[in-house]
C-alpha cells in the first residue's frame, strides 16, 4: 500500500471468522506510514473489527459462500470505512442505550458491537447500496466539531 493522501482501498472477504485480521493489519500499516501521528489508530481498528465481525455473523450467518467488502477511504480531513454484507440488515440505526441499561438488564444482551462503533467513532451511519446492507464508520483527524458519536441518516 501507497502512504499518502488521498488513498482508497478494498478488500473481499468469505464471511468467517478471523479473515478480518489481513485488513486490519494492512489498514494498521498504512495509517502507521502515511499518518504516524494519528493517536486513535486503536480505536478505529476495534470498530472496523466489530463492524466485520457483525457482517460475517449477523449480515451473512457465516455463510462462507457470501463476501464481505470493507472499503477504506482516507484524505487530509478524515478516515471513513464502508462495510457491506449481503445480509437484510435493519431499517435504522438504533440509538445508543447507556451502559447502565445494558448492564440492568433492561435491554436484551445484544447490540453491544453497534454501540461500541459509536462510541469510539466520530460519526456512523448504514443503509442499503448496490444492493448489499452497509455500515459506514469515519474517524475524524481533527477531534471535535464533527466528533459526536452518534448514528446518522442518509
Amino acid at each position: 500500500m501507497e502512504a499518502g493522501f488521498p488513498f482508497s482501498a478494498e478488500w473481499v472477504l468469505p464471511s468467517e471468522y478471523g479473515c478480518e485480521k489481513k485488513v486490519l493489519a494492512e489498514i494498521e500499516a498504512y495509517v502507521k506510514r502515511a499518518d504516524p501521528a494519528f493517536e486513535r489508530s486503536d480505536n478505529m481498528l476495534t470498530a472496523v473489527a466489530e463492524a466485520c465481525l457483525n457482517a460475517f455473523e449477523h449480515g451473512n450467518r457465516l455463510e462462507e459462500s457470501l463476501t464481505v467488502q470493507v472499503r477504506m477511504t482516507a484524505d487530509e480531513r478524515k478516515y471513513l470505512f464502508q462495510i457491506f454484507d449481503e445480509g437484510e440488515g435493519f431499517a435504522a440505526c438504533p440509538g445508543h442505550l447507556q451502559p447502565a441499561e445494558r448492564v440492568t438488564g433492561r435491554e436484551v444482551a445484544r447490540g453491544w458491537g453497534l454501540f461500541l462503533i459509536g462510541a469510539l467513532a466520530d460519526r456512523w451511519a448504514c443503509g442499503r447500496s448496490e444492493g448489499k446492507f452497509y455500515i459506514e464508520i469515519e474517524f475524524s483527524k481533527q477531534r471535535g466539531a464533527e466528533a459526536n458519536g452518534k448514528p446518522v441518516s442518509r
